[in-house]
């Protein structure tokens, strides 16, 4: 009959925890009654919170369960109802669930008086917030041992929470009588003593401390720590370099050091200390953090590479690193690195705008047009970056479009490209100046000037067409050479800007083209210049004057430093070309057509240059020679 009633007691107790009153805030099984006398209390902790009357109600029923396990005249069923309450009072706590579990230490302490237990339900109750209830258990487990320095301090951190500070102290000091260097005790002395402005005694308490202790390094740490709250950053780092010399490994005092040379604008330092600590310690990952982020500041990218792969490394869920490690690949270059990274960013957020703009970005620089024509088209129509990706997406068919057309004759792209744009502009009538420039734009890549300019005039009077495109409508009726339109805009543009470096240095050269009104043309490009003296094309328009009035060296020496300056330009290596060509320097200047050819996409600019090169037909360009432009180019 005992066996039965034992039995009878643990099937009742885990029946109604397990599938009754707290099956609310736990995960249990539906299996059968023996099966769930082995199962363990998962807690859940998005259903921790029950309501008070609940909890009520569960109390009351464990409490029967408690006085029947008392009346048993076989103490095993005491001990066996006080080890299932514990086990699932630690699971409870364990998950988050501290309602529950506080209920079961509380039903625990009625079948004994453990002081482990009290103490346990005691971190319950601090974590539940209930540090009144806490405060009296652990102030009956003091007093019968004070030199219990865990419970003490939990007990003096209770006391600090409610505002007790003068007890909290005497505790403390209390510990500090029998172990003179007591970390805890000292730092939470000080921080106590903080709280009431009592600053220089907090000082003397950890100075006290770190005279007994010349090894640790925390004491002066946290002296250094009362320094900056004081704002006295001098002796914040003179505390914090001591708790370095005292432990070099030290890693807040590293950090809070390198802090303090960071807000003292020396970067340099700041890296320098963590890059030192971290060739000890190079897995530390709040000093690897701290100099990543350093070195992003410093726009040191090259160098924070390593560091950040590192720290990636460490921190594999850590996913605004990883995009940051993502554009550190794609700055060096490191396409295929850059575009592992965001994909598989993607497959933790495949909605995030930000991610398919970095990644559609990367395909677009790689010219994978149709990769990043694909991911640029999922970035959602509520994000900030969908207008920008609309019209990256209309550059690249604009791209797409050119190619097809002008090497496989193919128009079915444009007309795709042509569709997408006026989609887009219905869409988006804000983008119709923007999608009109790209337009304009691929007509000019195919020649068609009058189409490009046509396009430009139709949105001329929407209010977003500004000076830029006032000029670049310009320079596309100056290539048709109808320049009493081009001229007109310039002027006006010039009237409006006197300082409009771009609009005259065209109006210059399109004069010095035409070989008219040379002087003016000479006065613009040298006032352009004066804008911005180091601009290649400027310096060219220049070099075309002195060419157009024979003055070749001064000609040469001009488009020397324009070639210097914009390599890869066919214009302005043709005009190199002619002038080394009229200074008889035949070898180079055949060299310098023949890049400029390379270089050119305008048929007509093409014919030219062909045009000089049949002219030099008999100029043979040395093995040797062509073999080292070509390295070169």
């Amino acid at each position: 009959m005992k066996r039965s009633y034992l039995r009878s007691v643990k099937i009742s107790l885990l029946a109604f925890v397990l599938m009754t009153t707290l099956s609310a805030c736990s995960r249990v099984s539906t299996q059968s009654a023996t099966t769930a006398e082995t199962q363990n209390i998962e807690s859940d902790p998005a259903m921790a919170q029950v309501d008070k009357e609940t909890l009520e109600k569960v109390k009351s029923k464990l409490l029967v369960l408690v006085d029947a396990a008392k009346k048993s005249a076989n103490p095993y069923s005491v001990n066996y109802l006080s080890s299932d309450l514990y086990l699932k009072a630690s699971a409870a706590s364990a998950g988050g669930d501290f309602s529950t579990a506080n209920i079961l230490y509380s039903t625990l302490l009625e079948l004994t008086d453990d002081d482990y237990v009290k103490t346990k339900y005691a971190v319950s109750l601090i974590r539940a917030g209930d540090l009144t209830t806490a405060e009296q258990l652990l102030i009956a487990i003091y007093n019968k041992d004070s030199k219990n320095h865990k419970v003490a301090l939990v007990l003096a951190g209770v006391h600090t929470g409610l505002g007790k500070l003068q007890e909290a102290q005497t505790i403390y000091q209390s510990i500090l009588k029998h172990q003179v260097a007591h970390e805890d005790a000292c730092v939470f002395l000080s921080k106590s003593l903080v709280v009431e402005d009592k600053t220089q005694k907090a000082i003397e308490v950890l100075e006290k401390c770190q005279m007994k202790a010349p090894k640790v390094g925390v004491f002066s740490y946290y002296i250094g720590k009362i320094y900056v709250d004081k704002a006295n950053f001098q002796k914040a780092r003179q505390y914090f370099e001591k708790a370095l010399k005292y432990e070099p490994e030290f890693a807040r005092a590293v950090l809070a050091l390198g802090i303090i040379h960071e807000e003292a604008n020396k970067n340099e330092k700041a890296v320098e200390l963590y890059k030192k600590f971290l060739s000890a310690n190079p897995n530390d990952k709040n000093v690897l953090s701290r100099l990543v982020q350093t070195l992003f500041s410093m726009e040191k990218y090259n160098e924070v590479l390593t560091f950040a792969e590192r720290l990636s490394d460490l921190e594999p869920d850590n996913l605004n690193l990883k995009v940051k490690l993502g554009i550190l690949y794609s700055d060096n270059k490191k396409f295929d690195k850059a575009i592992s990274i965001f994909k598989d960013l993607l497959s933790f957020a495949p909605s995030s705008d930000k991610i398919l703009y970095y990644l559609g970005a990367i395909y677009q620089e790689t010219k994978q047009f149709d990769s990043a024509i694909d991911v640029f088209s999922k970035v959602p129509s509520s994000s900030a970056l969908f207008q920008d990706a609309s019209v990256q997406i209309a550059h690249m068919m604009s791209a797409v479009a050119k190619d097809r057309l002008l090497q496989l004759e193919d128009q079915s792209y444009q007309d795709k490209m042509f569709s997408f744009l006026e989609d887009k502009i219905k869409e988006m009538p804000g983008l119709k100046v923007e999608l009109a420039v790209v337009k304009a734009g691929y007509f000019e890549a195919i020649e068609k000037f009058a189409d490009a300019s046509n396009t430009l005039e139709q949105v001329k009077s929407d209010s977003k067409f500004s000076a830029k495109h006032q000029y670049y409508l310009a320079s596309l009726y100056d290539q048709q050479k109808r320049y009493e339109k081009s001229d007109s805009i310039l002027k006006d543009l010039i009237t409006i800007d006197p300082e409009h470096s771009d609009a005259l240095n065209l109006l210059g050269y399109s004069y010095i083209e035409r070989e008219e009104n040379l002087d003016d043309a000479y006065r613009m490009v040298i006032k352009a210049l004066d804008i911005k003296p180091n601009d290649g094309y400027y310096r060219d328009s220049l070099g075309w004057y002195f060419y157009k009035k024979g003055q070749m060296q001064k000609a040469l020496k001009e488009i020397e430093f324009a070639h210097k300056i914009v390599p890869e330009d066919p214009t302005i290596s043709m005009h190199y070309a002619i002038i080394l060509k009229n200074l008889n320097k035949l070898v180079d200047s055949k060299k310098m057509f023949e890049k400029a050819i390379r270089l050119t996409r305008s048929s007509q600019e093409r014919k030219t240059i062909e045009g000089f090169l049949d002219s030099m037909s008999d100029v043979r360009v040395p093995a040797s020679s062509d073999v080292v432009q070509k390295s070169k180019d």
